[in-house]
């Protein structure tokens, strides 16, 4: 099978850190470790667990998008406030 397509993932530091350690103990690189923990997680996704768990990251996803435009936000308005005193 031809593997010719990419998939971004972003993992917090501690995630990586998890990955790259399980990875190491199981004597593969962490792009083959996590292309094998996808596999499975597709092969389960309609099981309970992992259903839980899609539905705790759609939240946590989210919040770290409203949180992202807040902090734009602020950035945005405080450069306009410092640019109308200046």
């Amino acid at each position: 099978m031809e593997l010719s397509r990419k998939q971004y993932v972003p993992l917090s530091a501690e995630e990586q850190e998890v990955l790259h350690g399980e990875a190491q103990r199981a004597g593969m690189s962490h792009g083959l470790l996590a292309r094998v923990l996808l596999l499975h997680g597709l092969d389960h996704v309609d099981d309970p667990e992992v259903t839980d768990r899609i539905r705790d990251e759609k939240r946590a996803g989210r919040k770290r998008i409203r949180a992202g435009a807040r902090a734009a936000a602020r950035v945005r308005w405080d450069s306009s406030e410092k640019k109308e005193r200046g």
